[in-house]
């Protein structure tokens, strides 16, 4: 469930909202190195797959 009505989650309303800038802006990076990831994982051997963590960790969570 989104905590905010789909109208807070178009472009112009985003643009001011910087938290939601920079989540947005981490879920891009995420997918880039998720979906190889996911790839190979279904084509090959997955445990071999997450050999990489970084790619597993939630583009929500905090920065170490």
């Amino acid at each position: 469930m989104l905590k905010a009505p789909l109208p807070y989650w178009d472009k112009n309303m985003i643009a001011r909202a910087p938290a939601a800038l920079e989540f947005l802006r981490r879920v891009d990076i995420w997918f880039t190195d998720w979906v190889p990831t996911l790839r190979h994982g279904m084509l090959n051997d997955y445990s071999s797959a997450l050999a990489d963590r970084k790619p597993a960790r939630d583009p929500a969570a905090p920065e170490e």
